[in-house]
């Protein structure tokens, strides 16, 4: 019935067992508050022990010795438990497991004991699931086969108390065959078997209840037959009063010989439950009575333990303050002196950098106008290349296919090609280029003869017609380039030039059926320039080709 509270009595009277006992690890750093509240903690002086752990901690955060301040913190969050500070106690042991390494076997012990504490804290506060997360951590890092079967036992109980009998049965069965000392054996077995039966009341868990309540007879261990009778009572609740009736008394004698208040209060609901009606009456005044002295002494307990708390909390917050305080003023001080030299220093760096960035302005402008420069000369040399020579070799070429030369039509573009070269830096107009898919028939027209065929397909007006002036003009030079570049060295007969309009983009594809190139060819002046064209209208070119076995050129550019 109340079979929680003898557990966890019995949980905190181990906190004792897991109190760090080690002094400092390095002797150099000696620590009085920590030796003194060593010796505090085992008086149990607790309080006192708390205020001391709480000073040593900080001397050794000061000294850059973490461990040993997790050891410090580690006995302040076991002291917190066993005020019934729970969630104070958590967040001191987390803070604790921070200064210890999960990999350095020196650390283990410490890991251990921190996370079997706050399996306790979680357990007493009905957090299960975490309380036994952390007694699974602190299981790893356990070395001693007697705690390691304690630990595994207070797992087990907790699974039960979270409503998980057939995990818990399932441990208790793994460590009831285990050799461990007497009393260990006695708690694991009675708890073995009230589980049992809590699991199924067809079970008969006598044998092990009387069992274990023998051994804690020869033991003398008062605590665990407190656990044994309340166990016992229980049982017999619903089946024999007068044992039930029995197993209380004897409880109750039992805590009144250890006088532990939890105990008797347990005790006496027990025999509140089972008596005859006219001893009922004083058992429930004695145990209103003290209930309400329980009570009220824990409640003394915590306010007085909740301002020691908050005395030692601020003593570290006031001593943070002062330094934060000293630091302030110390950097008041610098500041000050670092702002004197800066305005020294700064009149002496603008000084300086105001010549520096002179004379690098100055650089700068004389860089500009030789860049400006090389620009215009490589533009002019681009026009000369695409009007004058691009030029003269298509007319070249149309003198060489045609049979009857058209002298007038001759003279025209050689004028034209005149008056472009007089002023080379002209730009290109929308009138020139108003009938694009008719300049782009006459140029391929110009390479044709009766020993060369070349094919054009897709060459409409409406394709161009999105296509700006600058574009076009790219264009055409790019065709001019590829069928002069046919002509000089492909030794073609055969040419097809496809265009579309796919997806706001014109795609080119050129094929001949001349001798082509390979890998290692090293691409002419006209090819390099087809190749910079594309990328200055942000489209792709691909060149396909074989020795003798022609070559496939795919352009594509997108349409602004």
């Amino acid at each position: 019935m109340k079979q929680k509270t003898v557990l966890i009595i019995i949980l905190l009277v181990g906190l004792y067992s897991c109190k760090e006992k080690n002094t400092p690890t390095n002797k150099e750093l000696k620590n009085e508050y920590f030796e003194l509240a060593e010796k505090q903690f085992d008086e149990n002086k607790i309080d006192s022990a708390f205020i001391n752990y709480a000073k040593a901690k900080e001397i050794f955060r000061e000294l850059k010795d973490s461990v040993n301040e997790g050891k410090a913190l580690s006995n302040q969050g076991m002291i917190a438990a066993m005020k019934g500070d729970y969630y104070g106690s958590q967040q001191i042991l987390l803070e604790a497991l921070s200064k210890f390494d999960t990999t350095n076997h020196e650390h283990f012990q410490s890991l251990s004991s921190i996370n079997n504490t706050l399996g306790i804290a979680n357990y007493s506060l009905k957090n299960y699931q975490a309380s036994i997360k952390f007694y699974k951590e602190a299981f790893k890092y356990q070395t001693d086969s007697n705690k390691i079967i304690t630990a595994l036992n207070n797992l087990a109980t907790t699974y039960r108390n979270a409503g998980d009998l057939k995990q818990s049965i399932q441990i208790f069965e793994e460590i009831i065959k285990k050799p461990t000392h007497p009393v260990n054996h006695a708690r694991i077995l009675a708890n073995y078997s009230f589980t049992k039966w809590s699991a199924d009341s067809s079970y008969n868990p006598l044998p092990g209840l009387e069992k274990a309540l023998n051994i804690r007879i020869k033991e003398k261990d008062y605590i665990g037959q407190n656990s044994s009778y309340s166990q016992l009572a229980q049982y017999y609740e619903d089946s024999d009063r007068s044992k039930a009736l029995y197993y209380a008394e004897q409880m109750y004698k039992i805590a009144k010989l250890i006088n532990h208040p939890d105990s008797k209060i347990e005790a006496l609901s027990y025999l509140i439950n089972f008596s005859h009606t006219n001893l009922v009456k004083n058992y429930f005044n004695e145990y209103l009575k003290l209930n309400d002295s329980l009570n009220s002494a824990r409640q003394i307990d915590k306010n007085q333990f909740a301002l020691i708390r908050y005395q030692t909390e601020k003593l570290k917050n006031d001593k943070l303050l002062l330094e934060r305080n000293l630091d302030v003023q110390k950097d008041q001080i610098i500041r000050q002196r670092f702002i004197s030299g800066l305005v020294v220093f700064g009149l002496i760096t603008t000084i300086f950098f105001s010549i520096l960035w002179y004379k690098k302005r100055k650089q700068k402008l004389e860089l500009e106008l030789q860049s400006s420069i090389r620009e215009n000369q490589l533009k002019t040399s681009k026009k000369v290349h695409d009007v004058v020579a691009n030029g003269i070799y298509r007319v070249m070429n149309e003198i060489e296919n045609q049979s009857e030369i058209d002298r007038e039509g001759i003279l025209d573009k050689l004028e034209d090609m005149y008056e472009k070269s007089r002023d080379i830096s002209y730009e290109t107009t929308d009138e020139e280029y108003e009938n694009f898919h008719l300049k782009i028939s006459d140029l391929v027209d110009s390479f044709s003869n009766e020993n060369r065929i070349i094919l054009l397909v897709g060459n409409s007006e409406n394709l161009w017609k999105k296509v700006n002036v600058n574009t076009k003009y790219e264009v055409e030079n790019i065709i001019q380039e590829l069928l002069v570049n046919m002509k000089k060295h492909s030794e073609a007969n055969k040419i097809t030039l496809k265009f579309e309009n796919l997806n706001n983009s014109i795609n080119i594809n050129y094929i001949d059926n001349g001798k082509g190139f390979d890998d290692k060819v090293i691409y002419k002046n006209g090819l390099n320039s087809t190749v910079n064209r594309i990328k200055n209208l942000k489209g792709d070119i691909t060149f396909d080709s074989q020795m003798n076995k022609g070559l496939n050129i795919k352009i594509n550019f997108p349409i602004y």
